[in-house]
């Protein structure tokens, strides 16, 4: 049988068996935003692709290929150029891509792209634009608006070897994915360490994200990690330490691979170790305590050899875990819930009725400074599930609650340290988590579909300002509930549990919402004026905020702000990202003819202005010593300045005979003037303040390409060159990163930009405000995207090689059929 009829029937063979499920395929493929325009596509086929733990999707176009799957930034959706489209534009070649029936475009820039959803009103950016040839090289790309549901991802190929592949995300708004990829057991808590940013979790699983991780792990920002051996069975709860780093676990398990654990124990970087005997049963809760000291509630009642009572709470001392005082409750209760506040107070919860003895409905405070216990008011008349207490000591509770000190409290209290309080009307299902973000948001998680009667969030509530608001839109699944809430530094919110889904977004039992929902307007006044209102301004996505007003101090007057409104009042309306805006003075020109100013002085008369001329009298000016009179005549060309021609005469009795005044301290144009004239009198002593001969003009600029393209690691160097500049200059630097965010970098106060060590999250656009005696200006913007180090052109080369080595095969292989024919 000849090599020909060979390969026909293994592709027989093959397209008779895969038929079907490519049929199946074409159902999975997701109903995305954005899908090629009909001038792009030539031929359909399916494929089927493995990537070890999920399928992705490759649909053949003919010239191009198009892959989809997810990731844990959001859903890829990449193509592959086979060859040179024959549209382009100025050496810009175009892959146009049209928007979806559902969505709506809101901006195109260069950067990104940003639809809504008609039905949902979900925003969806599409960014992190990244194109490469087949050698590897990265190639500028950009998306550009073609029409009103056409938008293209234009490419400058000059010199490119194709195939060409094109790696844009598509990001939600709000939430990120964990775990894309299969997660095969809830999530029961995460904990943050604040220092590293790295993310533990434990839980029922044994697979996060197709990682193989026994029932703890660790997020490190990129991908998954096992910690050791993990353990044999339930982890309830983690806790990093944020005194010594150490990871702390809790739980019904019994040993982490050959070593016996008994449901408590310690990851110290390397593996899991003993905490004394540990526990006769399970561990619910873990706390730090402000003395340092390791607090934990279950349901446990004895140690773990059974020598020692501790009835359901114990602190480790560094050797032993002890009992604070008879502990709480008795038979067949235990402890949920531990939070400590900054001065030695431990707030327990969870189903008991006394602690140390005294009467406590399901909750109680243990002071560790005198060694006692407090119960709060009358309790709550239910099992208490969670706790967390803000900086100034005020307690909010959550669980299967009804009723909180006799008042209604639907499953959320709230103790200010002497009654208790309700949150509204409260929700409706149990309460297993809160999360106190500042002294404005507490974000609430469990088994609810309504906060405040009518809000439906998703088993995710956001408490604000003493108010319900709507938040996003939660998770999903088939039986989902939300277990942990913790939080990083930068304020992002990480959400546990068991469902598959949040915002929209596929992410198996954890995820990550990408910040709170309320954003700080910070108004900031350059020299020469004042801010009148309410600054910084801390404001929920989407309100507006209050007004503020730009109020010059005497001898100034506004020019604009850092965005360029030029009204000096303005209101923030829609906001969506965190904003500092800058107002901007410049002095007032004392020689301009003004009208009616207190006292008679500066008594002028505004004649004309016609054509952009203008013509005025002054008369009125502060006596002083000498008399200048004549014609001074010149020309004021500039942003905010009269522009046109000014005549003024007979400007009398300037102080020491100095003649002050023409546009002095302009910011920004032209000042061209000469000075004629017949002067009679005491003669003018050749002084004049402020520029009248000559030009004017400060500029900036940054002396770097419109792009740049750096690999984590590098070092950033921008450099700003000056021009006109008038005394000591000032260098501001700022970035704007891809969520719109805007940065004042901190110590970057030269003309020198060095950032060393750049990362990824250093992607954004980057100026600089330059300043001198009279005026502010601003730099044009670099945009810089930082990538990792290239690894798919290895990648390229390797599987060009195994095809290179195929071919050379089957050629071989054919000759020795031919030799046999012979």
């Amino acid at each position: 049988m000849g090599w020909g009829v060979l390969c026909h029937l293994i592709i027989t063979i093959i397209t008779l068996v895969c038929t079907e499920h490519h049929q199946n395929l074409i159902q999975e493929i997701p109903q995305l935003p954005l899908v090629l325009s009909e001038e792009n596509v030539l031929t359909t086929g399916l494929v089927e692709v493995n990537n070890n733990f999920r399928n992705y999707i490759c649909v053949d176009y003919g010239k191009v290929k198009q892959y989809v799957f997810p990731t844990l930034s959001g859903l890829r959706q990449d193509f592959l150029l086979i060859e040179r489209p024959s549209f382009f534009d100025e050496n810009w070649t175009k892959l146009k891509l049209e928007v979806s029936s559902a969505y709506q475009i809101i901006q195109v820039r260069e950067d990104m792209i940003i639809l809504k959803n008609l039905l949902s009103g979900e925003k969806i950016i599409f960014a992190n634009l990244y194109v490469f040839d087949r050698n590897g090289n990265q190639l500028l790309s950009k998306f550009t608006f073609e029409s009103e549901n056409i938008v293209a991802i234009s490419i400058q190929d000059f010199n490119a070897e194709y195939p060409i592949y094109i790696d844009p995300t598509y990001l939600d708004e709000d939430w990120v994915s964990l775990s894309p990829n299969w997660t095969n057991g809830t999530v029961n808590s995460v904990d943050v360490n604040k220092n590293t940013g790295e993310v533990y979790v434990g839980g029922a699983f044994t697979t996060i994200n197709g990682v193989s991780a026994n029932r703890v792990a660790k997020y490190n920002g990129y991908q998954w990690q096992s910690l050791g051996s993990g353990f044999n069975n339930t982890v309830m709860v983690v806790l990093v330490s944020d005194l010594s780093g150490w990871v702390y676990a809790g739980g019904s398990f019994t040993s982490s691979g050959v070593n016996q654990r008994l449901r408590i124990s310690a990851w110290n970087g390397i593996s899991w170790t003993q905490l004394g005997v540990g526990f006769n049963e399970v561990v619910y809760a873990l706390v730090e305590g402000a003395d340092g000291k390791l607090y934990a509630g279950g349901s446990f009642t004895k140690s773990g050899d059974n020598t020692k009572n501790l009835n359901h709470i114990a602190f480790w001392n560094g050797s032993i875990w002890d009992e604070p005082s008879l502990g709480v409750g008795s038979s067949g209760d235990y402890v949920m819930a531990l939070s400590a506040d900054n001065v030695g107070n431990i707030y327990v919860g969870g189903k008991f009725q006394s602690a140390g003895g005294i009467s406590a409905s399901n909750i109680a405070r243990w002071d560790s400074n005198t060694s006692t216990w407090h119960p709060l008011g009358s309790g709550v008349n239910g099992v208490v599930n969670a706790i967390t207490v803000n900086s100034e000591g005020r307690v909010y509770v959550g669980g299967e609650f009804t009723t909180a000190g006799g008042i209604p409290a639907n499953r959320v209290a709230l103790w200010n340290g002497t009654s208790w309080d309700s949150l509204g009307t409260g929700v409706d299902g149990i309460v297993y988590t809160l999360k106190y973000s500042d002294e404005f948001t507490l974000f609430i998680g469990g088994g609810f579909n309504y906060s405040g009667g009518y809000i439906g969030p998703n088993h995710l509530a956001w408490w604000y300002q003493e108010q319900w608001k709507p938040i996003t839109s939660g998770i999903q699944g088939s039986s989902f509930s939300i277990k942990s809430l913790a939080q990083d530094s930068y304020g992002n919110l990480f959400v546990a549990g068991s469902f598959y889904n949040a915002g929209g977004v596929d992410s198996y039992n954890i995820a990550k919402l990408k910040r709170p929902p309320v954003f700080e307007v910070r108004y900031i006044a350059s020299a020469g004026g004042t801010i009148f209102g309410q600054s910084p301004q801390y404001i929920m996505r989407g309100d507006n905020g209050t007004e503020v007003v730009a109020i010059p101090l005497s001898g100034f007057q506004f020019d604009r702000w850092s965005d360029n409104n030029i009204s000096p009042s303005r209101t923030e309306t829609n906001v969506t990202s965190n904003l500092e805006l800058v107002a901007y003075f410049s002095t007032i020109g004392e020689g301009s003819p003004e009208e009616g100013s207190p006292d008679g002085n500066n008594e002028g008369l505004l004649e004309g202005y016609v054509d952009g001329e203008l013509e005025g009298e002054g008369e009125g000016i502060s006596e002083g010593e000498g008399n200048v009179e004549g014609i001074s005549e010149g020309v004021i060309e500039g942003e905010g300045f009269y522009e046109g021609e000014l005549e003024a005469e007979n400007s009398e009795g300037t102080p020491d005979g100095y003649f002050e005044g023409v546009a002095e301290g302009a910011t920004e144009g032209n000042i061209e003037g000469a000075i004629e004239g017949s002067e009679e009198g005491p003669q003018n002593d050749g002084e004049f303040e402020g520029y009248t001969e000559g030009e004017y003009n400060l500029t900036a600029w940054i002396d770097s390409p419109p792009n740049l393209d750096k690999e984590v690691g590098d070092t950033l160097l921008l450099l700003v060159r000056v021009s006109g500049g008038v005394g000591n200059l000032n260098f501001q630097w700022y970035c704007e990163d891809n969520n719109n965010l805007v940065y004042r970098l901190s110590g970057q106060t030269q003309n020198l930009l060095r950032i060393e060590d750049i990362q990824v999250e250093d992607t954004g656009w980057y100026w600089c405000e330059v300043s001198d005696e009279h005026s502010v200006v601003l730099t044009n913007r670099i945009y810089v995207r930082v990538s990792e180090k290239l690894i798919i052109s290895s990648i390229f080369y390797f599987i060009l090689g195994i095809i290179t080595i195929s071919v050379l095969f089957v050629l071989s292989i054919r000759k020795v059929e031919s030799n046999m024919e012979r």
